[in-house]
């Protein structure tokens, strides 16, 4: 086999800006990674990102747009998890398809496989005008000959399937679990090679508030297109959306509801969550903060971020003054960092 040198003269490459399907956190045309411990709201958070997208108004340059998105999963059953859980984030359902593939040579059917599936996957991209594709687990995904613990192996895959997003304009999603290991990297925590993050252009990382069992946060430790991205809480709350004739009972699944942005990174929310363990803050730790939000607060609106500054500045940390905030009943205005808070109508007292 005869090889040569192929030399491509930088003046000669036209730059071109990043499109975003979700705005400074998954970049269309690429690999995006969706990591956190197993039961952590991963699958349930990209359901609620592909009904949004499926709506158009997911945060991005496709918004007002509606388009579709390619489910591959394995581990989440159709028809009691995906379905009602896309039902509860009033998806487009039309919008959003499962692919499998029909091995006409066995006469089964199979599991999507990487990279020898890309170009069927492509087919389908074309066919139902698909921006997203979420592959839960992406682990999984991968051929079984390839070794999902070593970086050649995982390239093979994962390189391929690249060029494909980019070549579609297509994102990317692949859900991944995280190490139980301590430690406060956030990309050193996501199992498997290192490969995975090395070839994706953005991770996210979903985590429990460390202030807040119930709390989940998602920020984003790793990106190498740029762009602002605070982290932001999120809750998963229950909510019927149907009712099962046949077994004479509600169909209840999870859904997403949204909270405040936050300036801390993921780094520093892993950092924080070692230092106090699964417990969250001690209760003396919620208690002052409540008090010093009932010293603190008037009946007048007042930007949130004087009063996180100066909780800061008197040791109370954003997360912790945050849950008091909503335990006591703060009443909140405006969106994002642009909120206000005021004294509860009903003053809560502490206990």
């Amino acid at each position: 086999m005869t090889r040569a040198a192929e030399v491509t003269r930088m003046s000669d490459v036209q730059p071109e800006a990043t499109n975003w399907t979700w705005i400074n956190r998954i970049p269309a045309g690429e690999l995006t990674l969706l990591a956190g411990r197993e039961g952590g709201g991963k699958s349930t958070l990209a359901y609620d990102l592909a009904a949004q997208l499926s709506l158009g108004i997911l945060e991005g340059d496709f918004k007002d747009k509606p388009a579709g998105t390619i489910v591959v999963a394995t581990e989440d059953d159709l028809r009691r998890t995906i379905v009602p859980r896309l039902m509860a984030a009033e998806a487009d359902l039309e919008r959003i398809v499962q692919v499998r593939v029909n091995d006409q040579d066995e006469g089964i059917k199979d599991e999507v496989s990487l990279p020898i599936d890309l170009e069927l996957l492509a087919d389908v991209i074309e066919a139902e005008d698909v921006r997203l594709m979420i592959l839960d687990p992406l682990l999984s995904r991968l051929d079984v000959g390839l070794d999902t613990h070593k970086d050649s192996d995982v390239r093979r895959a994962l390189e391929p399937l690249v060029d494909m997003a980019q070549s579609c304009e297509c994102s990317v999603l692949g859900i991944i679990h995280v190490n139980k290991h301590s430690g406060t990297d956030a990309l050193s925590r996501v199992m498997g090679s290192r490969a995975f993050t090395a070839v994706s252009r953005s991770v996210l990382y979903v985590i429990e508030d460390p202030d807040d069992e119930k709390v989940r946060i998602i920020g984003r430790p790793k990106s190498n297109i740029g762009g602002d991205a605070p982290s932001q809480s999120f809750t998963i709350v229950s909510e019927v959306v149907g009712y099962d004739d046949a077994k004479q009972k509600e169909i209840t699944t999870g859904r997403i509801e949204w909270g405040e942005h936050n300036d801390e990174s993921i780094n520093g929310i892993l950092k924080r969550s070692e230092s106090k363990g699964e417990h969250g803050p001690k209760p003396e730790a919620r208690e002052a903060a409540q008090n010093w939000l009932f010293d603190h607060l008037t009946d007048r609106p007042c930007m949130s971020a004087v009063y996180l500054a100066d909780a800061k500045a008197d040791g109370i940390s954003e997360s912790t003054l945050k849950r008091a905030a909503k335990a006591i009943g703060v009443v909140v205005t405006g969106k994002g960092k642009l909120t206000s808070w005021q004294q509860p109508k009903l003053p809560v007292p502490v206990t």
